[in-house]
């Protein structure tokens, strides 16, 4: 850098320039260009099919998400039907009216139950 000097390099000659600046591509033959334009052409159709193939593995995805918790609830309620009956009962007392009775008029009725 000495007195005068530019503070950046110059620019590099125009053959020296990026593939996909104009002047380039205006020195390409037509062939050249028309193959180009298909290159990309397909690649955007392919970055389309690939983005509709997420959105639908996506969509699979919550779907299965939702199935599963609906399966572990199911097999939740027959674990709890099994191992605990009497649940049922209380909820079943609960809601037919069991309001107007006291707490310990519940539990002697769920008691006397088999």
């Amino acid at each position: 850098w000495g007195v005068g000097a530019a503070p950046f390099p110059p620019a590099p000659p125009p053959a020296l320039r990026t593939r996909g600046s104009a002047a380039a591509l205006l020195s390409e033959d037509p062939q050249a260009l028309k193959a180009r334009l298909a290159t990309l052409e397909a690649s955007t159709e392919e970055h389309e099919k690939l983005r509709e193939r997420i959105r639908t593995l996506e969509d699979s995805l919550q779907r299965l998400g939702r199935e599963s918790l609906e399966r572990a609830r199911m097999g939740m309620e027959r674990l709890a039907e099994k191992y605990f009956p009497r649940v049922k009962l209380y909820e079943a007392l609960a809601a037919e009216g069991a309001a107007g009775l006291g707490a310990a008029q519940v539990v002697r009725m769920a008691a006397a139950s088999p």
